[in-house]
């Protein structure tokens, strides 16, 4: 779960963003995801600094494999 709400960083050089995300994300109950495989998603991924924020929280959790996917399209 999102802890704080964010304005976008699309703006925001590399640095900035890495220093923006400081652990935005909180697991609550984690029992339910031991074990599994989780795929995290993102439209469009710059810097990264959301998706390893996100992926560092749920390595917390026991046994927990993690895969990544983005995609965008434009013309």
């Amino acid at each position: 779960m999102r802890t704080t709400i964010s304005k976008t960083q699309t703006f925001k050089a590399r640095f900035e963003r890495f220093n923006t995300i400081d652990s935005p994300f909180h697991l609550q109950n984690t029992s339910f995801l031991k074990n599994k495989h989780i795929l995290l998603i993102d439209d469009v991924i710059t810097t990264g600094a959301t998706i390893e924020a996100c992926a560092k929280e749920l390595q917390k959790i026991e046994n927990v494999k993690i895969s990544i996917l983005s995609m965008a399209y434009t013309e």
